[in-house]
């Protein structure tokens, strides 16, 4: 008798999580912004924009520069952080 008694608590227990999760993942879907947009300026040039979220800021915020400037963005970080790794100083 006790054992169906905890066994149908276990099962009750189980099915209502279950249940929470289901409807909790379903229910709140975040929508994300598209990460990477193009744009083009009256000059002609075309701008690489990108969502980006400051440190310390929860809020996204849209920045755009020309495609060489973010591989060179990238370059200067990696040889940064290369830098970082084998000295172990920020300056």
């Amino acid at each position: 008798m006790k054992f169906t008694k905890a066994f149908m608590l276990t099962l009750t227990t189980l099915f209502f999580l279950a249940a929470c999760t289901s409807t909790a993942t379903n229910k709140y879907k975040r929508v994300q912004p598209k990460p990477i947009t193009l744009v083009k300026t009256k000059d002609g040039a075309e701008l690489v924009c990108k969502f980006i979220r400051p440190v310390g800021s929860r809020i996204k915020r849209s920045v755009c520069f020309t495609q060489l400037e973010w591989d060179d963005i990238t370059r200067q970080t990696q040889k940064e952080l290369r830098r970082i790794q084998d000295f172990g100083t920020i300056q």
